[in-house]
């Protein structure tokens, strides 16, 4: 007969193999899921994967990222990247360029090259930042004010432009059914409107879509749509701005582009 003692050890034992069991499982689905999201890089001078402050109090407690990535982090893999050759080296298919650094003239070439290949760029580049920052003016740790990006933009037939009656304004905008709020939004003009740039500008023009040679490239103008102040209040029943939603499935569409090998249309995004 077994005593008590014996028992109580071979329970122990089996309780302790199902607890690895479960644990095994489980990590297996964490690491399942972690495969099926999408991957993004990301290249931004935002705050996005961190918040500004104090770099002691950040390493002490955590660099928290900022409500719009852990919304887009519920659906995608997103990769903090600094340089755009890891875009390539890293092989990613997809990129999001929120108010990136200003890029060496190579680095716009690497870029053109990389959508040009197939590879899904969407690009929030605004002509006056309105998002609020601790740092003065002049310092390298605050966002870009305007973007740095017009020689790739030109190459694409683009100009960035800043209108008049928006340079400080909010903007409500329904594009692809949803209503985005904007700030100081600009606006995209075909350079010449003669060639074929591959562009088609929305209505109103804040949105350009282009396929650029087997690829594809959506350009917003603005990053302030990023900011948590200008939609967190619809996630308690206020302003209903669909921002992060949009962007979303945007990123769903160029995702699902890239799997499928299909051809998005060249209608105007509204």
């Amino acid at each position: 007969m077994i005593d008590k003692t014996m028992l109580w050890r071979i329970l122990l034992g089996v309780g302790a193999l199902l607890a690895i069991i479960l644990l095994a499982i489980w990590a297996g689905r964490q690491n399942g899921e972690a495969a099926d999201k999408p991957k993004v890089a990301l290249l931004t001078s935002l705050p996005l994967m961190m918040q500004e402050g104090d770099l002691a109090q950040t390493l002490q407690e955590g660099a928290e990222p900022s409500p719009a990535i852990s919304r887009l982090q519920e659906t995608f893999e997103i990769v903090a990247i600094d340089d755009v050759a890891e875009i390539k080296d890293r092989a990613f298919a997809l990129a999001l360029l929120a108010q990136p650094r200003a890029f060496a003239p190579a680095d716009y070439a690497d870029l053109d090259a990389w959508i040009s290949a197939g590879g899904r760029a969407i690009i929030l580049a605004d002509p006056a930042l309105q998002w609020e920052s601790e740092y003065p003016l002049g310092d390298s740790r605050r966002p870009l004010f305007t973007s740095m990006m017009s020689p790739l933009f030109d190459h694409w037939g683009l100009k960035l432009t800043l209108p008049m009656d928006q340079q400080e304004e909010e903007l409500d905008v329904v594009l692809n059914g949803m209503r985005l709020k904007l700030a100081a939004a600009g606006a995209w003009q075909l350079v010449d409107r003669k060639r074929d740039s591959g562009c088609v500008l929305a209505e109103p023009p804040v949105l350009a879509s282009c396929t650029i040679g087997k690829g594809r490239a959506l350009l917003l103008a603005d990053a302030d749509m990023l900011d948590p102040a200008l939609w967190t209040a619809s996630l308690w029943g206020g302003d209903s701005a669909a921002n992060i939603a949009w962007l979303i499935s945007r990123l769903e569409e160029m995702a699902a582009l890239g799997k499928h090998g299909t051809q998005m249309g060249k209608k105007g995004q509204r």
